[in-house]
């Protein structure tokens, strides 16, 4: 497995606070990153299941396309 080195941070990434510590190693923040992400797809689904829902409780015929996992369209 590789290694990941310590990285020194920049003033700027020092002051988004608790996420991005001097001490941080690369691998450490890729993890953050990493549930960043999949928390804000959490979301967007959480979101296109409400919307899902609702249409549904006023027609019966619901057409739902979904284009790409960051973008989602819907045809109602």
């Amino acid at each position: 497995m590789k290694q990941f080195q310590k990285t020194p941070l920049t003033e700027r990434e020092k002051s988004f606070g608790k996420e991005c510590d001097a001490s941080t190693t690369t691998e450490e923040r890729l993890v953050v990153k990493r549930r960043r992400s999949k928390q804000n797809l959490r979301d967007k689904v959480g979101t296109v299941m409400d919307s899902i829902n609702s249409a549904m409780s006023k027609r019966r015929n619901v057409t739902v396309r979904v284009t790409t996992v960051e973008k989602f369209r819907f045809k109602i």
